[in-house]
């Protein structure tokens, strides 16, 4: 027998595993787990007397034996607890205790008692709780909450811990922090690794992830382990709620008026925050009712929540940024970068369907005398009046992008294959800038300003035969519109479209 309550382990990061050594360190066990086999030796060596604890899957097929004797250290043997997974059937030397799999913590805690030396407890389970939630303390309470703040010192690490080699659990939780660091650019996906890692760093069963609703109850989002529909209790609702009004994660342990511990279901209750701000709130459950989350489990979340808050900030940046590059600041329309994008999804769907697409180029005519005579501000002003109206008179489904300068460029799928019906649309559009009339303040007075445009059309399959063609199509009849100013014209013929590379400003040939 050794008389210490130091636990070396060497395991390769199962779930059930991680919880049990979780509430080892609970229950004052110094746990110091690795998944590199070379370390092994090393901590044994500077922890004499170590209890040594492994599982059969880490060792290499055929050769157990050998690997489990390059453990001795000066010659002395470790008493040496094996884990056997159910496919096992190697005959072990040298290992003092042999734990077949599945076996459950109450098992594992009266072995590891009886080879440090110490009399083992008879219910492992309510031993492992903190004092302050045992279960004969609470008989007339429902819930009993212990918050953040209450755990702050846990997990400061001594001078001689801080020195050991990292475990497991913080190489587990730092594959999903950079895992979930490189899901920024995609919200969808990062709050599904969110609630995923959540669950998987605390061994729960269940996660919900609910998200902010400004005026109203949280929004359920991502789910794990549990339908979306089977959100049936009250109270996962009102918790979430609560940690949005508080930002303040919580253990919460729904003990039996009875005061039995059978059959309790507790929940971990993680807000994803960032300064000020709650992004979302994880409510994670479906933990085995015999090894309830503990402290350790609230601080992991909470850190992981914090993290994932710092995600959850950059993927809303991310999101703002590209906004900001997909649409034009000056008119409010999109951008040449949101045409450029969608203009060959739009024609690959439209080729793919056999659906018409259509191309309308736009040009402000004499918009350059517009900005001689009355100034940058005039000229803006008229700009950003003709762009709201373009915006809208069209289709919900049509794309109205600034292409530059005085260029406008609109993008109809499902336009009607008639050149007849492209010629009605055009021409409503340039019936309505001429009816403008837009009052411009410039140089002390205020000037009466009567817009025009030229326009160009197109229609695929009717003008070309492809998407280059197409633009080719509608930028030459915008030349020809060009030529008479306030006027339509629709593109020629499929057979007359040579197709060419688009050109770098509209309405000039190539």
């Amino acid at each position: 027998m050794t008389a210490s309550r130091i636990l070396v382990v060497l395991t390769d990061g199962d779930p059930t595993l991680a919880r049990y050594l979780d509430e080892l360190r609970r229950d004052g066990w110094r746990v110091l787990a690795t998944v590199r086999k070379h370390e092994v030796k090393s901590l044994l060596s500077r922890h004499e007397g170590a209890i040594f604890l492994l599982r059969s899957s880490v060792l290499p097929p055929s050769k157990e034996n050998e690997a489990l004797g390059s453990c001795t250290v000066e010659g002395k043997r470790p008493y040496t607890v094996l884990c056997r997974s159910a496919d096992c059937t190697v005959e072990f030397d040298g290992v003092d205790c042999d734990i077949s799999e599945p076996f459950d913590f109450a098992r594992l805690k009266a072995v590891l008692h009886q080879a440090s030396g110490d009399d083992p407890v008879a219910e492992a389970t309510t031993a492992s709780l903190p004092e302050s939630i045992q279960p004969q303390a609470l008989n007339q309470q429902e819930d009993v909450r212990i918050d953040a703040a209450s755990i702050e010192d846990i997990g400061a690490l001594s001078p001689a811990e801080a020195a050991e080699p990292i475990g497991y659990a913080e190489i587990r939780l730092l594959r999903w922090i950079r895992r979930c660091t490189e899901l920024e650019r995609d919200k969808d996906s990062l709050r599904a690794a969110a609630i995923r890692a959540l669950v998987s760093l605390t061994a729960s069963c269940e996660g919900r992830l609910f998200l902010a609703s400004e005026g109203k109850a949280p929004r359920l989002g991502d789910c794990m382990g549990v339908a979306r529909d089977a959100i049936d209790l009250p109270r996962v609702i009102r918790y979430a709620a609560e940690a949005f009004e508080d930002k303040t994660p919580r253990l919460v342990m729904g003990i039996p008026r009875d005061g039995t511990v059978g059959g309790r279901t507790s929940y971990l209750i993680v807000p994803i925050r960032h300064v000020d701000s709650v992004a979302a709130v994880a409510v994670l459950s479906g933990r085995d009712a015999q090894v309830p989350y503990g402290m350790v489990d609230l601080e992991v979340a909470d850190h992981l929540g914090r993290q994932l808050g710092e995600n959850f900030a950059n993927a809303e940046r991310q999101v703002e940024l590209e906004q900001w590059a997909l649409v034009d600041s000056r008119t409010g329309l999109y951008s040449q970068k949101f045409y450029e994008t969608n203009f060959a999804k739009s024609f690959y769907n439209a080729k793919r369907h056999g659906e018409s697409l259509s191309l309308m180029l736009i040009d402000l005519d004499f918009f350059k005398q517009v900005n001689e005579s009355l100034g940058y501000e005039g000229g803006n002003q008229v700009l950003k009046t003709v762009a709201q109206l373009l915006f809208v008179s069209f289709r919900t489904g049509d794309l109205v992008c600034r292409w530059g300068g005085d260029e406008f460029v609109v993008i109809l799928p499902k336009s009607g294959k008639s050149p007849d019906e492209g010629h009605t649309v055009a021409e409503r559009i340039r019936s309505s800038v001429a009816s403008l009339r837009i009052d411009v303040k410039a140089n002390g007075r205020i000037e009466t300003v009567s817009p025009s445009v030229s326009i160009g059309y197109a229609t695929f399959p009717t003008h070309a035969r492809d998407q280059v063609g197409l633009f080719a199509a509608a930028n030459a009849a915008l030349t020809r519109a060009k030529k008479v100013k306030n006027t339509v014209c629709l593109a020629e013929p499929v057979q007359d479209i040579a197709p060419s590379a688009a050109p770098r400003r509209l309405g000039h040939s190539t």
